[in-house]
């Protein structure tokens, strides 16, 4: 996300949030491992980064969101 190279050093930000209406409209894989990448790199120049689950199925969903929670809570110590 080129805007992300611009924007984020600014430091005007606290956070940085998307969901898969917003990925799709950017060209980016509504992916675990995307939101992974994206999250890191959201996180390297601000203190937040929201993102929503997604999924056919409230299975898929609870899955995604489950995950999401492990992964942003691992280096919390």
């Amino acid at each position: 996300m080129s805007e992300w190279d611009e924007l984020l050093p600014l430091g005007v930000f606290i956070g940085v949030t998307s969901n898969p209406t917003l990925l799709e409209r950017a060209n980016e894989p509504c992916t675990v491992a995307n939101l992974h990448e994206l999250a890191a790199k959201a996180l390297s120049a601000t203190e937040e980064f929201m993102c929503q689950t997604w999924g056919a199925t409230p299975e898929e969903m609870y899955d995604h969101g489950v995950w999401r929670y492990r992964a942003s809570t691992e280096n919390e110590s």
